[in-house]
């Protein structure tokens, strides 16, 4: 999550809040001692082959877990700030399962957020859930 609460910064200060973190919003590799880059990765890295073996393997503590476990965290963010707009800095993996549930695609794999994508949706209290856009990086092209 540290990771996720620096991208946090710039926007939390700029509109005078303070980043939260929450434990149900960790990435699905959360019990790793370290963390790789995939850009940094070759065949031989051991993320690698556990995901050429089993790719399901990546998420700790289990996908469908995980997979709850995130649909849960936004639900409950939904809930707690109605009629309210929440930036939600998460990892890739967070945003691709949760937009995979919101989609119905069965593959978690499938959609593959860059880092600092931005991605919106909307939500209302009856449980509606609209995904106004996917993965935004035009924010990003300066620094290419």
């Amino acid at each position: 999550m540290r990771r996720a609460i620096e991208t946090a910064r710039p926007l939390a200060k700029r509109l005078g809040l303070k980043p939260t973190s929450r434990e149900d919003l960790v990435e699905s590799d959360h019990r790793r001692d370290s963390y790789t880059p995939a850009e940094e990765m070759d065949m031989d890295h051991e993320v690698v082959r556990e995901y050429l073996a089993d790719p399901l393997n990546m998420f700790s503590d289990g996908y469908e877990a995980f997979r709850d476990r995130i649909v849960a965290a936004f639900d409950d963010l939904v809930a707690a700030h109605r009629c309210a707009t929440v930036a939600v800095f998460c990892h890739g993996m967070v945003t691709s399962v949760y937009l995979q549930v919101l989609l119905g695609i069965g593959n978690p794999f499938a959609l593959m957020p860059d880092y600092c994508g931005i991605t919106r949706v909307t939500a209302s209290s009856s449980g509606i859930r609209t995904v106004r856009s996917a993965n935004e990086t035009g924010h990003l092209r300066h620094l290419t």
